[in-house]
């Protein structure tokens, strides 16, 4: 079965906590995160943990 994603750009004023959470709760089953300085993941920082925590 072929799932839906959502792309986290449209919430990207929320806390990517929350993202997950809303779409979880929506039923989506993966989402396109942002990755940059502006975006919810900056990729120029990101850690080990940061990866962990959101595959979660």
């Amino acid at each position: 079965m072929i799932g839906i994603s959502y792309h986290a750009g449209g919430l990207q004023d929320l806390p990517l906590e929350d993202v997950i959470k809303i779409l979880a709760d929506t039923g989506y089953d993966a989402i396109e995160m942002m990755c940059g300085p502006d975006a919810h993941i900056d990729s120029n920082t990101v850690t080990s943990e940061c990866v962990q925590q959101v595959k979660k």
